[in-house]
């Protein structure tokens, strides 16, 4: 487990290993987004922080994100703002955890016309449909939140009962 100093230095360490080409960087202390998984940390020249004269500043300087748990750094990008890295970031988590399930309630067992709907639904093939069968009811995949909410959002249209829980809400249950 790493605290936000710690954190901090281990961005410190990582951008200054450029210092010899680029001059002296900093941290941005004021900058730093604190979020569930850790920080993320933006930097910049030390000359344009003191004299705010643009042509010290340094471009392509994507923020850093560490992880708290571990004390990864994770370099984001500059192409889109930073939220989206963001984002990105904590689906890639979500997925390396399986932290949300999509559970399917309606047994296609019990009637055709459910599995017709699920096959429609989740654009499926009579042989997948089949495979399924056998999940059903129960959780049918585990990902990130933002991966399995269109097959959700396609189940609930199509009037099958269906939801998205977050893994551990299903497991404290059990």
């Amino acid at each position: 487990m790493v605290d936000k100093e710690s954190a901090k230095q281990l961005v410190f360490n990582q951008i200054n290993k450029f210092a010899s080409t680029l001059g002296e960087l900093v941290v941005l202390d004021d900058c730093a987004i604190e979020k569930e998984f850790g920080w993320v940390f933006f930097w910049d020249s030390a000359l344009h922080q003191q004299t705010n004269d643009f042509q010290h500043a340094y471009a392509g300087n994507a923020p850093i994100i560490v992880n708290r748990q571990d004390g990864s750094l994770h370099f984001t990008g500059t192409a889109y703002p930073t939220e989206h890295y963001i984002r990105e970031y904590e689906d890639n988590l979500e997925r390396e955890h399986q932290k949300w399930a999509l559970i399917i309630h309606d047994d296609p067992k019990q009637s055709v016309q459910i599995q017709a709907r699920i096959k429609k639904a989740l654009g499926l093939s009579l042989q997948e449909v089949g495979d399924l069968k056998a999940k059903i009811p129960g959780i049918i995949a585990t990902g990130a939140r933002r991966d399995l909410l269109a097959r959700y959002d396609a189940l609930v249209l199509y009037g099958i009962s269906a939801d998205l829980k977050e893994r551990t809400e299903i497991e404290s249950r059990i």
